[in-house]
């Protein structure tokens, strides 16, 4: 779902008026985040820690919508991560912020004050869920029909284990970029795009990554070996 699909769901109509940014609509959602009282963490708050791209991003405390010196390098700091779309209430929209949408190619959108967000984030969530859904449901089906989990299991661990050893030790997310990278069709390029990350990072990423499987990203034996292990995760994930 890209930003444009998002606003155009029915139950939203009213809800998400677009007020800048318009050339940023092709930006996939991956999420919504809600980033609200951020000044009762602010000494410890790393954006890093909240934010991995493609989150449409919430904001509507008035100390910090209010406060443009706060304000945009906050969602500068977010854009530099990777967000989708910016959701602010009513009347706390600046024009700063959206002289920087603008120019940013953020989708900033207007919602009611008195719009209850829960709302807003299970209409979301649901779509996003029901999407994924659709994508799985054929591997999934397949799946399924496997009696002794343990192979799947042993799969997984076979084709991706040293990497999410590497990962939970480290503090990467090597797994992350891999996975975008197998479902970009091995588009480095489109990948560094998608992750909002330099080509040299990825490309220094993407060899750490070969160097800990000892795997040629080359061999489309390879590439689709990972990308099963990939959906067996999220399929054994799913049934816990």
């Amino acid at each position: 779902m890209n930003c444009d699909d998002m606003m155009n769901i029915t139950k939203l109509h009213e809800v998400l008026k677009l007020r800048a940014g318009k050339n940023g609509l092709s930006n996939t959602v991956r999420w919504i985040y809600f980033a609200d009282c951020l000044e009762c963490i602010q000494s410890e708050y790393r954006i890093e820690n909240y934010i991995h791209g493609g989150e449409f991003v919430i904001l509507t405390n008035r100390s910090v919508t209010d406060d443009s010196e706060k304000l945009i390098p906050l969602v500068k700091q977010m854009h530099d991560y990777g967000i989708s779309a910016l959701g602010i209430n009513e009347g706390q929209i600046s024009a700063d912020l959206s002289d920087y949408c603008n120019a940013n190619d953020i989708p900033l959108f207007e919602l009611p004050e008195k719009y209850p967000l829960i709302d807003l984030s299970q209409i979301i969530c649901q779509r996003l869920m029901s999407e994924e859904n659709d994508k799985n449901t054929g591997i999934y089906e397949i799946l399924s029909h496997v009696d002794d989990k343990r192979v799947l299991d042993a799969y997984v661990n076979e084709n991706l284990g040293r990497l999410l050893q590497a990962d939970e030790i480290k503090n990467t997310s090597l797994c992350e970029t891999l996975e975008k990278y197998l479902n970009n069709d091995c588009n480095a390029k489109k990948t560094a795009e998608v992750m909002f990350i330099h080509r040299n990072t990825l490309n220094y990423r993407l060899k750490k990554i070969s160097e800990i499987l000892e795997c040629d990203f080359g061999s489309l034996d390879n590439c689709m070996r990972l990308k099963l292990a990939f959906s067996i995760l999220k399929y054994r994930d799913s049934r816990k």
